[in-house]
């Protein structure tokens, strides 16, 4: 099924249906939602454990040991932000720029602060 979106009918919609036995979103739960939380938890967890106050991304990466700018943006930051347990003070490309916890970042914090 077909519908055209303009008089000179330059461009069309095409809607297919789903296949029954296709996956859709709403299969995204259970063994694939746990794998994500894990690693996240993983990686996040060391991020969150060393967090106190507002901080630059430069002191974060010493505290944790790591090196590469590009690495730890990508397997902490951006994880820890977009579960929603970091944020950021400033505009993404500020020279000023520092992290600190939400509100869930302390609950997490204090979580993973009290494991052995």
């Amino acid at each position: 099924m077909s519908e055209y979106t303009e008089v000179e009918r330059s461009s069309f919609v095409i809607r297919l249906p789903r296949h029954p036995l296709a996956q859709g979103p709403e299969a995204a739960t259970g063994d694939a939602t746990m794998q994500v939380t894990t690693e996240v938890t993983t990686e996040v967890g060391a991020l969150l454990r060393v967090v106190q106050g507002e901080m630059p991304r430069r002191e974060l990466q010493e505290l944790l040991g790591l090196r590469n700018a590009e690495h730890f943006r990508k397997a902490y930051l951006v994880p820890a932000i977009a579960a929603g347990w970091l944020e950021m003070t400033s505009p993404p490309n500020s020279r000023m720029q520092r992290y600190r916890l939400t509100t869930q970042g302390r609950q997490r914090q204090a979580e993973l602060l009290r494991q052995p």
